[in-house]
């Protein structure tokens, strides 16, 4: 069980050593594409995330991932 605090300190070094493949083998393996799309595979249940880091800033990203219930857009409820 992953808390904010635990990789808060560590968000400034995310452009370091980055591994699309790795990412994409996470987002798989979490199931995240049975809801969200990302370019053009996943589904539509979820908000398209795509584009996500260029609409939200780092830190609401990872509270979003770590703590996905906490905001849901009512276009979604």
């Amino acid at each position: 069980q992953w808390k904010m605090d635990d990789i808060l300190p560590k968000l400034g070094q995310v452009d370091r050593g980055r591994n699309f493949d790795k990412g994409k083998e996470a987002y798989a393996a979490a199931q995240c594409l049975k809801c969200h799309r990302f370019g053009e595979s996943g589904g539509g249940v979820g908000p398209d995330l795509t584009a996500v880091s260029s609409r939200f800033a780092r830190r609401d990203l990872l509270e979003a991932t770590i703590e996905p219930s906490k905001v849901i857009s009512e276009q979604y409820h």
